[in-house]
């Protein structure tokens, strides 16, 4: 048999449906109707499928999708030591 008999799912093509249809850059997901995060390393470059940021988030920023702040920490150049007994 060849193709699917009722056609592709969204964003698969191809004879067997077997291949996935790329977003334009700076798209993911299904249908491409996702955008990437703004706070990529990268701006515009994230997997196309998940929309993870291909290069990391940039400074201040993290998970995956980089759509976490860490503006609440405190970054510090000193290191911190801690010390236990028992």
């Amino acid at each position: 048999m060849d193709g699917c008999p009722s056609g592709c799912t969204s964003d698969f093509t191809g004879e067997d449906c077997w291949t996935r249809e790329e977003c334009e850059r700076g798209s993911y997901g299904l249908n491409c109707k996702s955008k990437c995060s703004i706070h990529c390393a990268a701006p515009g470059t994230c997997d196309f499928v998940d929309g993870t940021c291909d290069h990391g988030c940039e400074a201040g920023y993290y998970h995956p999708l980089c759509d976490k702040s860490m503006s609440k920490l405190t970054f510090s150049a000193d290191p911190v030591q801690y010390y236990f007994s028992f």
